[in-house]
């Protein structure tokens, strides 16, 4: 009997859960035509992905270890970033959406951290990080126009490479050494390379540029190095350095 009702109290808090991110959700679905009115809506944005963020981390312990949690991290990633596809245009607006989007980055990066200790070693854990990093680069390449703006511009690119590389470096325990492992990395880096050569106009504008190239191929070289155990894995793994070093 008791174990039935512990059962049923997980049940009613996944359900719970699911409730509160799809009512979240279903608000800010109607949001859309809001945020491109100023900072009011900003702040009301971070407030609203702060209290989420704040509950997630307090209910952590209720999570199970199993696919009903990889699905809820799915399906809340899946959300933030719809919202943020809707938000293009007010992204283009200088330094308030320039700050958004650091924000927005900077808490999905801290609540995949949080959720390190429940992800398992499983298929469902690589596509779910494969899934992240194509959002993420994606939400990027639609930003282009906006990142050609000088300084503001290479110190955003810089910051979100400094982040990725930063998660990548966090995930490195629960990389498989096979092929999944391989594949990951083969297709996080043709991403990052595509993004850098849309950049390749703004990286001629002088010694800030030239720095901010020279961190980020120093920063790519170090995760390389950290994955040599891991990339000694035969002719797949040549292939793909062989193709990393000839696009750079």
């Amino acid at each position: 009997m008791a174990s039935e009702m512990r059962i049923l109290a997980d049940l009613r808090a996944k359900l719970s859960f699911l409730w509160l991110f799809t009512s979240v959700c279903l608000i800010m679905a109607g949001q859309i035509g809001i945020p491109s009115k100023g900072l009011g809506t900003q702040l009301a944005l971070k407030w609203l992905f702060t209290t989420v963020h704040s509950i997630m981390a307090h209910q952590i312990g209720i999570f199970s270890e199993g696919l009903g949690t990889q699905l809820t991290n799915v399906w809340f990633f899946t959300c933030v970033c719809l919202i943020m596809a809707g938000q293009i245009g007010f992204s283009s607006k200088g330094l308030g959406a320039q700050l958004a989007l650091k924000w927005l980055f900077t808490s999905v990066s801290s609540i995949m951290a949080d959720q390190i200790r429940l992800f398992g070693k499983s298929l469902g854990t690589h596509l779910t990080f494969v899934w992240l990093f194509t959002c993420v680069c994606s939400i990027m390449n639609d930003q282009i126009k906006f990142l050609r703006k000088g300084l503001g511009t290479q110190l955003a690119l810089k910051w979100l490479f400094t982040t990725v590389c930063s998660i990548m470096a966090s995930q490195t325990r629960l990389f498989s050494k096979g092929l999944r492992t391989q594949l990951t990395l083969v297709r996080f880096f043709p991403c990052v390379c595509s993004i850098m050569n849309d950049e390749i106009k703004l990286s001629r504008k002088g010694l800030m540029t030239q720095l901010a190239l020279k961190w980020f191929f120093t920063t790519v070289y170090s995760t390389m190095a950290d994955e040599m155990t891991i990339v000694r894995k035969g002719l797949r793994a040549q292939l793909a350095l062989k193709w990393f070093f000839t696009s750079m």
